[in-house]
């Protein structure tokens, strides 16, 4: 964790991930980043957007096995605090850590909701759903009717070519 003296690795141990501290032997894949960084692409994960900021360096292939891994996983997170903390310390920063992520999904989607009234209502610059769909219907429906015109010019031009 950048901005911090935390740094600590996972190994695979009988068909587990155990958290230790890090150690004298260069790991085949680094992941590095301030811990709201980290946080941000812990919640990210699963949602398809992005996270935070984290850098990645090392084995490509190793970092998407790591990757998949744990996108499986449901970490214990107090326990693993804990074994640093203590017990306590290790509920309240988990407690907190949920609430910040709850919190920060329900400000980014009152954001989302205020910045798309905004633009619609305000500024006028972004139309609501239903009036696109019906834009995109109309233009449809006219390239269709252009369609069957042209096919019916063509034929009205074939048959007085014959006549």
């Amino acid at each position: 964790m950048t901005g911090t003296a935390i740094a600590f690795r996972l190994v695979p141990e009988a068909g587990a991930l155990r958290l230790h501290t890090a150690g004298p032997r260069e790991p085949d894949v680094t992941i590095r980043g301030r811990p709201l960084e980290l946080l941000r692409h812990v919640a990210a994960r699963g949602t398809g957007r992005g996270g935070g900021h984290i850098e990645i360096s090392g084995d490509v292939e190793v970092a998407q096995r790591l990757q998949l891994i744990l996108g499986r996983l449901e970490p214990d997170w107090e326990e693993a605090l804990s074994q640093w903390v203590g017990d306590l310390p290790a509920r309240k920063l988990v407690r907190a850590g949920g609430a910040l992520v709850a919190f920060g999904r329900e400000a980014r989607a009152s954001l989302s909701f205020s910045l798309s009234e905004y633009l619609r209502y305000e500024r006028r610059v972004l139309v609501d759903r239903p009036a696109a769909d019906s834009f995109v219907r109309a233009v449809d429906d006219l390239r269709d009717d252009a369609e069957r015109l042209r096919a019916r010019l063509q034929l009205l031009d074939r048959r007085l070519e014959q006549a």
